[in-house]
């Protein structure tokens, strides 16, 4: 079995790349984005658009935070076995579990907050500067 294309992911990273090119990190093309567009290509010619620019750009979004939201999602799920459910419908969280949770929480935030392209939460701890990577620190060292 094949093995997918290195990420991440570009849209038309070389000059003479075609409308909606794809490649991997290795530099072959990884797919060729099409889709419908409102305008002819007579039209995208003389203006130098590309036509499937967008979606050609919302793949390479999505290929490239694939692994991350992956991780991120599973450390959340993950963290409701060390919860335990209250009668009235809440969660108690012991010991390590709410730093775990926390550094989890603010992991999936800034994730979405990249995808998106919305600003980073200002409210981050020093420590916490790196919490999609983990190369910052945490309370448990």
């Amino acid at each position: 079995m094949s093995e997918r294309t290195p990420t991440p992911w570009a849209y038309r990273p070389k000059k003479y790349d075609g409308w909606g090119f794809i490649r991997g990190a290795d530099g072959d093309v990884a797919c060729v984005a099409r889709g419908e567009t409102s305008e002819t290509h007579d039209a995208h010619r003389a203006a130098g658009t590309d036509p499937y620019g967008p979606n050609a750009a919302f793949i390479v979004k999505a290929v490239n935070n694939h692994d991350a939201l992956v991780k991120a999602l599973t450390e959340l799920s993950n963290m409701y076995t060390h919860a335990w459910d209250r009668v009235d419908g809440g969660l108690t969280m012991f010991g390590s579990s709410v730093d775990r949770f926390e550094k989890a929480h603010r992991d999936a935030h800034v994730l979405l907050c990249t995808i998106k392209g919305e600003p980073l939460p200002v409210d981050l701890d020093e420590d916490d500067t790196d919490l999609v990577s983990g190369s910052g620190s945490d309370a448990n060292g």
